[in-house]
């Protein structure tokens, strides 16, 4: 695929771009990227989103306590 080819590819399927770079278009479902050399492009899969717990629990919030008059 030529460069207009991906343009049309992505309004067809009606994709949103999330970002583009001169050597990779990013959409909502592929990633679009230039070959080397000839400068055709190609279509890839997005990878798997990866969701990452949190390694630690959240601190406590402290309570704020009144100080005591003598």
């Amino acid at each position: 695929m030529n460069f207009i080819e991906v343009c049309l590819l992505i309004s067809e399927r009606k994709e949103k771009v999330v970002f583009d770079r001169v050597n990779s278009i990013q959409t909502d479902k592929f990633l679009y990227y230039r070959v080397d050399g000839d400068g055709m492009w190609a279509q890839k899969d997005l990878p798997e989103a990866i969701i990452e717990e949190p390694k630690f629990a959240p601190l406590p919030e402290e309570v704020p306590q009144d100080k005591k008059k003598k």
